[in-house]
């Protein structure tokens, strides 16, 4: 997608509705688009750094989970005959499965600490 192209998508967006996509100017990298919280709102452009995924040891969807300006992303899926359109999803719906597993409840046994 192109700057545009999530200028279009995220017009009538509320604050908080975001859309990643791979940035054109710096290649390898990822940008997020994104709906201000301002008064008035207006769109953002992110620039994800590698320090935001501490060189790959924060996954993107833990970087964006703990960011409350980005509440909603804006997902392309296929409707019901197949046509792709955008869908507006809370973000811990389309992105929980994703998250890092913290340590907090993980079940041990069987391992022996260090």
């Amino acid at each position: 997608m192109t700057r545009e192209d999530v200028r279009a998508a995220l017009s009538i967006q509320p604050p908080g509705a975001f859309i990643i996509r791979f940035s054109e100017s710096h290649p390898g990298r990822f940008g997020v688009a994104y709906i201000s919280t301002d008064t008035p709102p207006h769109l953002k452009h992110y620039l994800v750094k590698p320090t935001d995924t501490a060189a790959a040891k924060i996954t993107l969807p833990d970087f964006l989970r703990d960011k409350p300006q980005f509440s909603h992303i804006l997902q392309l899926r296929p409707d019901p005959s197949g046509r792709p359109h955008f869908e507006l999803r809370e973000k811990h719906v389309a992105f929980g499965f994703f998250y890092s597993n913290r340590d907090e409840g993980i079940n041990e046994e069987g391992y022996d600490p260090l």
